[in-house]
């Protein structure tokens, strides 16, 4: 009897080489979406520092300029911190659309690998009686082979 030969493996080949595509693609927005969040903690931190120095100034002798220097300072950080929160926003879909496309892709190849099974599974069947029968017959002509020496 031939051997097992799944007729869609090339199909399940280049479904598998997508799902590992869809699965890096998730990982690296997963990793790009925890360091934009890194960040947005980084900057939130420098942001209550400037805050703070601010404060501090305000309430000892200070200069103006040194004073709007801060408050400069702050506007620049709170926009920083916008765009950062934006761009968090932003990774967080892309986590979510990365990971629908990954398991749309496992289903894909997860179904593959059930019809490969259920082939496999009715293959093995096939040659389990394949064989029963090949030792029957083996059993039988040997049998018969037997008893006509005895009749002799």
């Amino acid at each position: 009897m031939r051997s097992f030969r799944f007729r869609l493996e090339s199909v399940l080949t280049l479904r598998v080489r997508d799902e590992d595509l869809a699965k890096r693609a998730y990982a690296d927005s997963v990793v790009y979406r925890n360091r934009c969040q890194d960040l947005l903690d980084q900057s939130i931190v420098e942001l209550q520092k400037l805050q703070e120095e601010l404060f501090l100034k305000r309430g000892s002798p200070s200069s103006r300029d040194e004073q709007l220097t801060y408050i400069h300072g702050i506007k620049q950080q709170r926009d920083f911190c916008l765009t950062v929160s934006q761009r968090l926003a932003r990774s967080e879909q892309l986590v979510k659309v990365r990971m629908d496309e990954w398991l749309a892709c496992r289903r894909k190849t997860q179904m593959l690998d059930k019809i490969k099974l259920k082939q496999s599974m009715v293959y093995c069947d096939a040659l389990r009686r394949y064989e029963e029968r090949a030792i029957d017959d083996f059993v039988a002509s040997s049998h018969g082979r037997v008893s006509t020496l005895f009749q002799e």
